[in-house]
């Protein structure tokens, strides 16, 4: 007995040392990460390995010491959102698509039922939704004036409520394509399940059977980046776009507070409605206070409703927070005293007056109960409040305080899903004394029990989850912890392409880290974010910061390689070839010193690039042979995207036996990468799509181009999108298949920025001249003669914009001439090269001029290139003089003797 004694005592010490030291990481250890700068941090992620063996250890410990006691084991199911936590090996359990949802509380529910005022907006939106075509409505106004309100009793009259889906809209995964296909095919399983995406979404839309539905997302604004006023998610906007007109009786209704912009140029389509709703007038407004009123939700007897309306502006949602904190047991104040209060504070600060008061109104337990819910951040069911307050309030009272918020309209609940919905009550809330900030921590560690295991991971919306998590320790303050967070979860965003959701929480971050190392890190990945986005300039000074903290922690020879291959990474997005060329340089020369593989041969295939930009073939091979070597030598995946580049320039060059060769190698690399990138597939696919068009074989090239796209779609690759799109948009061009031609290429331009890939906004020219060869508008090729031209000018070696260049002009010539069989002569008598007079409109000299001077850069096109350049021409022979075709064609591909050309630099031509 003494000896089994010994032994439980010895293990007991052994586990609560273990318990000290691992168990509590992210309570203990984050208090003092906070309070002492995070020096203890160290020896968490030194013992973090020994975290996933201490539940065996303990569950061990307790049979040797109790064998009454049998060991539980077993996996530990969520209960928030629908994530189901398994364990390892075990499938992630599917959620359901899309859940019908009860219409919002604002003005409905348990409140008024009928609308007030909102006339105007009323009859458009109910014309909109009874309309018998699909529809997208963006119902947009200021918050509070009810716009979730209009929605629920639009679709009240016009008996729409059966068929309404309101999925939630979550912080930080927001709503996507995914989901609206969920939520248009359920009970269509006779959909293919092996077509792309949006192949499935077209399907659903057109389906003739298909039932109607009303798809509304209530809290949309998540859905739009704030810095852009575009969707997060071009998946989605393309989705939505493809909504509008179809057959389908399908209505997406976005509430929102302000239109978003449409990403790329162009306004949105016809059947993109917009519904304004505004506040309400003072009489309506005074009706609405008798409905509150009448409902027993407010008591206006003492004082005067018209200055309530001044105070409030007539927003409805202030006239219920004014009832809520006059109806709650501890409020002190009466409604002229609150007039008062209200009146004392500017019109901005308002709310936040009636969410203090609200909060200050709460007992002690109330205020628990829904400081917990703010914790969390997200809807959680009442057993996780209760586990966050266990030492406060007893868990039978949960429920019963819950339905006391809810009452009193704090709180919304959602598949019994709680939350606080109001932003100001919430942070009122976030700053309570005595209590907010160990909320947070605790919450911090019950989430991180419920951390999903990444390798379990199969969609974005599994990691709800952690994106709580994580904002739950960046509110916290837990720098360190959120860092370590984000560096696991970005890894398995990249899987989708997905890691910008992650922008949020790096910048927030960013300077508190409390480690220049860690910092270096941060603002580098940072710097990649904002180049995704588009937003070069802050990706620029966060990839100057993080070479400031690369030195100040003497890690150069870690941090310079990355940073110099993203400086060069951004330069080339801003088409500034000349700087990306020495970016590209300075990272080989690092990675040399320093004997960094990787960095080489990413180095050494961007070097390539950069020559092939300028026209230098050669060299260009060169550089990417030496690439792909050092890629096989350290089996790197970067092995496939060097080959298929490698295989288009030996195309390009003509030699199709080696681009043959060189796209086998790069099928070889993608099998044996597959597990790691299943982009490489879409790679290699649009790889053998160039080829064979190159060769003359369309029908193969349309096989492996309409992959790729599929492909690209399903992995959320946007870039790759783009360029598989390109393709086959090509493809059908060649087949004379002018309206599928149309209809990928504007697709493609979704993913198009101005300046970069200017194929697509030329075959977008091209294409609408072949459907209209006598319009007179040329509005497509003023767009690429723009954008052509100023690349050009940022890099005048650009031999491919001067090209393009030349081709834009052509085509302003062609649309805005006169046509050639009427022979009439321009009335300027404006002479242009070799003696070729203007037609009336647009010179010809511009066209000749920029195609010079391409051929003064590279006088003799690759084989390739100058067919396919002759061939683009050939498109615009419905409007010029073969004569005058012949000279542009001539221009194009042979170097020409003539007097000296404008620089790109120089003020473009009439006409252009």
């Amino acid at each position: 007995m003494t000896r089994r004694w010994w032994w439980a005592g010895a293990l007991t010490v052994v586990m609560a040392i273990l318990l000290v030291l691992v168990k509590w990481p992210l309570g203990w250890w984050d208090w003092l990460e906070k309070r002492y700068g995070g020096g203890a941090w160290d020896w968490v992620e030194r013992l973090s390995w020994a975290v996933a063996i201490v539940p065996a250890l303990l569950t061990w410990a307790r049979g040797r010491v109790n064998s009454a006691a049998p060991a539980t084991t077993g996996s530990v199911q969520m209960i928030i959102g629908t994530y189901v936590h398994n364990e390892p090996g075990v499938a992630p359990a599917v959620p359901p698509p899309v859940e019908t949802m009860p219409p919002s509380s604002l003005l409905g529910g348990s409140g008024p039922e009928d609308l007030i005022n909102h006339d105007g907006a009323r009859a458009q939106l109910e014309s909109i939704l009874t309309a018998d075509h699909s529809t997208v409505v963006l119902v947009h106004g200021g918050p509070g004036v009810g716009k979730s309100a209009l929605v629920d009793h639009v679709l009240r009259v016009t008996g729409l409520t059966d068929r309404v889906l309101r999925p939630p809209v979550t912080r930080g995964l927001g709503f996507d394509a995914k989901m609206l296909l969920d939520a248009l095919t359920v009970g269509q399983p006779g959909l293919r399940r092996d077509e792309d995406l949006l192949t499935r979404f077209e399907a659903a839309l057109e389906a003739p059977d298909g039932s109607p539905v009303t798809i509304v997302l209530d809290d949309a604004k998540a859905l739009i980046d704030p810095t852009t006023n575009r969707f997060r998610d071009l998946r989605l906007e393309e989705a939505l776009t493809k909504v509008a007109g179809r057959r389908r009786p399908v209505k997406v209704l976005l509430v929102l507070e302000r239109v978003p912009e449409r990403t790329g140029e162009g306004r949105w389509p016809e059947q993109f409605k917009e519904v304004w709703v505004g506040g309400l007038v003072a009489s309506h407004f005074r009706e609405y206070l008798g409905r509150l009123e009448a409902a027993g939700r407010i008591d206006l007897s003492g004082v005067d409703p018209q200055r309530i309306f001044q105070l409030l502006h007539g927003v409805p949602r202030l006239a219920e927070l004014f009832g809520t904190a006059l109806r709650l047991p501890g409020s002190r104040l009466t409604e002229n005293g609150l007039a008062d209060l209200l009146a004392d504070e500017d019109e901005r600060g308002r709310e936040a007056a009636l969410a203090a008061e609200i909060v200050r109104s709460f007992d002690p337990e109330q205020r628990q109960v829904a400081a917990a819910l703010v914790a969390y951040g997200i809807p959680v069911l009442p057993e996780l409040v209760a586990e966050l307050l266990a030492d406060e309030v007893p868990a039978g009272l949960i429920r019963a305080l819950l339905d006391q918020l809810r009452e009193a309209q704090v709180v919304d609940v959602v598949a019994d899903r709680f939350h606080v919905p109001n932003a100001a009550i919430r942070e009122t809330l976030a700053v309570v004394p005595n209590g907010a900030e160990r909320l947070l921590y605790r919450a911090a560690f019950v989430l991180t029990d419920r951390r999903p295991v990444w390798e379990n991971v199969h969609r974005v919306d599994q990691l709800d989850l952690a994106f709580a998590e994580v904002d739950v320790r960046v509110r916290a303050g837990l720098w360190r912890s959120a860092f370590a967070l984000i560096g696991q979860m970005h890894p398995v965003l990249q899987r989708w392409h997905a890691t910008h959701l992650l922008l949020e929480y790096r910048e927030r971050i960013a300077g508190n880290l409390g480690d220049p190392e860690l910092e270096m890190i941060n603002h580098n990945s940072l710097g990649s974010l904002y180049r995704i986005r588009g937003r070069f300039e802050e990706a620029r000074t966060e990839y100057r910061l993080a070479m400031t903290k690369a030195a100040a922690a003497n890690r150069q020879e870690v941090g310079l390689p990355k940073i110099y291959l993203n400086l060069a990474e951004l330069d080339w997005q801003r088409n500034d070839v000349p700087a990306a060329d020495e970016h590209f340089s300075n990272a080989l020369a690092v990675a040399e010193e320093h004997d960094d593989a990787e960095a080489r041969l990413s180095a050494l295939s961007g070097l390539a690039e950069c020559r092939r930009r300028w026209g230098e073939h050669v060299d260009a091979v060169r550089l990417g042979r030496a690439a792909l070597s050092a890629a096989q030598s350290e089996n790197s995946p970067q092995a496939v995207r060097v080959a298929v580049r490698l295989a288009r320039w030996h195309s390009e060059m003509g030699d199709e036996t080696e681009a043959g060769r060189v796209m086998k190698l790069a099928d070889d690399a993608a099998a044996a990468h597959a597990h790691r990138d299943a982009t490489l597939r879409v790679q290699c696919a649009d790889g053998w799509a160039d080829l064979a068009m190159d060769t003359g074989d369309l029908d193969l090239a349309e096989e492996h181009a309409t992959r790729a796209v599929a492909d690209a779609l399903s992995l959320q690759a946007s870039a790759m999108v783009l360029q598989a799109r390109t393709t086959l948009a090509l493809v059908h061009l060649r087949l004379t298949r002018l309206g599928k031609a149309r209809t990928v290429i504007e697709d493609a331009l979704l993913y198009q920025r101005p300046g970069r890939a200017l194929m697509v906004p030329m075959l977008r020219a091209l294409i609408a001249f072949r459907q209209r060869p006598d319009a007179t508008d040329p509005t497509f090729f003023v767009r690429l003669e723009r954008q052509a031209s100023r690349r050009w000018r940022v890099d005048p070696k650009d031999f491919a914009a001067a090209e393009i260049t030349g081709l834009a002009r052509a085509g302003i010539h062609a649309t805005t001439g006169i046509h050639a069989t009427t022979g009439v002569q321009a009335t300027t008598g404006v002479q242009a090269t070799a003696g070729i007079h203007a037609t009336s409109g647009a010179p010809l000299k511009p066209a000749l001029d920029a195609f010079q001077r391409a051929r003064a850069l590279v006088p003799d096109p690759q084989p390739v290139l100058g067919a396919r350049l002759t061939y683009m021409l050939g498109l615009l022979a419905a409007r010029i003089p073969p004569d005058r075709l012949e000279l542009l064609r001539t221009a194009a591909t042979h170097p020409v003797e003539a007097s000296p050309t404008p620089e790109p630099g120089s003020a473009p031509p009439p006409g252009c």
